[in-house]
């Protein structure tokens, strides 16, 4: 699977991972499933259940075979998500897009830091961590910025760009493909969006999934604009 691909995938399970609720006895049960669906398939894993703060606080542990070192890579990667909020597998993706390392892009110490995949996100419903976005558009000389919060990254984003334009977009279809391959991978996103009852479509490539997606949204709404423009 492309890159662009696996990181669109990603952030799909990033916004559809939400529990109404999560207390000790759900940490619990959450770590035996794991458990014992690894034992099922015969998986050498650690789970390492914990919330985040200072000092982040255990809530569930065990180790299926793997080695001493394990704890320490749970350790690394968990740093990740909590600095980032995003899954460590995304963030180790992004840097390879880009072909840099995690010291070079962020300046922060491999010894503590491992972007591989491993370490996931679990929000809660309503109080746990939002996506927040920031965009700047600018139409001739003049530029124009807002934030948006959404249910993922991309949500964020679309919604920061409505709240520039003042238009209220509904996604009806959705698609993302690559147009390219390697490292490099350029990802296309084909958008279909109804704005108050006009439904327009839209294209963008990039590649970052996100900015492919804010690139679709925003040629949706050139196409709008024109089909509203007098004859």
């Amino acid at each position: 699977m492309a890159i662009a691909e696996d990181l669109a995938t990603i952030a799909r399970q990033e916004a559809d991972l939400l529990f109404a609720s999560f207390d000790y006895d759900t940490a619990w049960r959450l770590g035996l499933s794991l458990r014992e669906l690894a034992l099922s398939r015969k998986q050498s894993i650690v789970v390492d259940i914990r919330r985040f703060g200072q000092p982040h606080q255990p809530l569930f542990y065990t180790a299926l075979g793997g080695t001493p070192d394990n704890p320490r890579w749970v350790q690394r990667k968990s740093n990740v998500v909590a600095r980032f909020h995003r899954s460590s597998y995304a963030i180790g993706l992004t840097l390879e897009q880009t072909n840099r390392t995690f010291a070079d892009r962020y300046n922060l110490p491999d010894a503590d830091y491992a972007a591989h995949g491993g370490s996931f996100p679990i929000h809660i419903s309503g109080t746990g961590i939002i996506p927040s976005a920031t965009v700047r558009l600018k139409k001739d000389a003049e530029v124009f910025q807002d934030s948006g919060v959404g249910d993922g990254p991309v949500d964020a984003v679309l919604n920061a760009i409505d709240a520039i334009t003042g238009l209220k977009g509904r996604l009806q279809d959705y698609q993302l493909r690559s147009v390219t391959s390697g490292k490099d991978a350029l990802g296309e996103v084909s958008v279909r969006v109804d704005f108050d009852g006009t439904v327009v479509p839209g294209k963008g490539s990039s590649t970052d999934v996100i900015e492919a997606s804010a690139r679709a949204y925003v040629n949706a709404l050139n196409f709008l604009m024109e089909a509203r423009s007098p004859a």
